[in-house]
């Protein structure tokens, strides 16, 4: 865990908001042990933070909770964490506005698995593929690529 630059533009917008503090809380199972004596009653039996359908932390107004360390999404994909973080974006927006916030809703989306240099198998909302089209969605780099644009970086290349 580590604590993160506040203010800082992760996606290139242009735009950028104050918080008090962000932590940054990534790995395999959620790093969320401090908050059992930072924050009291927050996380279920998991460890997983509690939030309410706005990603609030639940009993507070102005606390957020997103991606693998929130109750929001029982399936922890970073495409998932991803749309996470621009819808509560919008939300703090939109509160900071004050315009109306709509529920998070999980959205759909698909998971591509490659079993090997040739052939995967691809999960898509609407059946299951391993038609070298849906497989080739993620074959060539395992999506790294598309998580580095997104968040606007660049991997650091070897000599």
């Amino acid at each position: 865990m580590k604590k993160c630059p506040v203010g800082v533009d992760h996606n290139n917008t242009q735009e950028t908001f104050k918080a008090d503090l962000v932590y940054e809380c990534v790995g395999m199972s959620p790093n969320t042990e401090f908050l059992k004596t930072e924050l009291p009653g927050v996380l279920d039996k998991m460890g997983l933070i509690k939030v309410d359908e706005y990603m609030r932390v639940r009993g507070y107004s102005n606390l957020y909770a997103i991606g693998d360390c929130s109750t929001l999404d029982e399936n922890k994909h970073g495409y998932i964490a991803n749309v996470q973080g621009g819808i509560l974006a919008s939300v703090i927006i939109n509160q900071a506005k004050g315009k109306k916030v709509t529920p998070y809703k999980t959205p759909s989306y698909a998971i591509v698995t490659p079993t090997g240099t040739e052939t995967g198998v691809a999960q898509m909302p609407f059946g299951v593929f391993t038609s070298k089209l849906f497989v080739n969605l993620k074959q060539k780099d395992m999506g790294i690529g598309h998580m580095l644009k997104a968040s606007g970086t660049t991997p650091d290349l070897l000599s």
